[in-house]
């Protein structure tokens, strides 16, 4: 009876880690990174092994990532098998490219205890980093002041090449009066629609 091992002096739980412990992966199409889980030895029947997945990343299919292979989700915990006789299974987590600017990302993955089995401490989790491929912008005013007839210019600034034509939406505000909508005495003529910033990279 199988129910019984670890039970018996002369038969030990199998020990379950993850690996690596930390990687970074950029967002980009095809983009995946394959976590491992590890049994430090063969058991006679399938393994479910339970994890959590926390950080800042949204895991989903219109999120930042999602997780692939034969895995389950039961309120927030999730659970992988790794079959009978062998000696690992994988989790793989596919990155999602989308248009949004949103910082770098964090997944972390954390094992459960769990009843056949025990965890090693010192590898019980894995983070990964996910590197955001669509740049910061910044605004920024050419010059302070600018007397009445001449023109006032802003720059957009990003800090990296962006992979594709970046389209910037933006509104505009104060107390100046818009020449528009037959305004009597305006105080400046405004750029219509939205900025494309259109990148040529080699």
């Amino acid at each position: 009876d199988w129910t019984n091992y670890g039970k018996r002096k002369n038969l030990s739980l199998p020990q379950i880690s993850i690996s690596p412990s930390s990687n970074n992966i950029s967002e980009g199409p095809n983009s995946s990174l394959e976590l491992k889980l590890n049994n430090n030895q063969k058991f006679p029947v399938d393994l479910t092994v339970d994890f959590t997945v926390e950080g800042n990343a949204a895991v989903g299919e219109e999120n930042n990532y999602k997780l692939e292979g034969d895995i389950k989700e039961n309120e927030g915990i999730y659970s992988v098998v790794i079959p009978a006789e062998q000696t690992s299974a994988t989790i793989k987590v596919s990155i999602i490219d989308d248009k949004i600017y949103e910082g770098d990302e964090i997944v972390k993955v954390t094992l459960l205890e769990g009843t056949n089995y025990t965890i090693d401490s010192n590898k019980s989790n894995a983070t990964l980093t996910i590197e955001d491929d669509e740049p910061l912008i910044t605004l920024n005013l050419e010059t302070d002041e600018i007397e009445e007839g001449n023109k006032g210019q802003f720059k957009l600034t990003l800090d990296k090449a962006a992979p594709r034509d970046t389209l910037v939406e933006y509104t505009i505000s104060g107390s100046a009066i818009p020449n528009k909508d037959n305004n009597n005495n305006p105080d400046y003529q405004p750029v219509k629609g939205p900025v494309l910033i259109i990148l040529f990279l080699k």
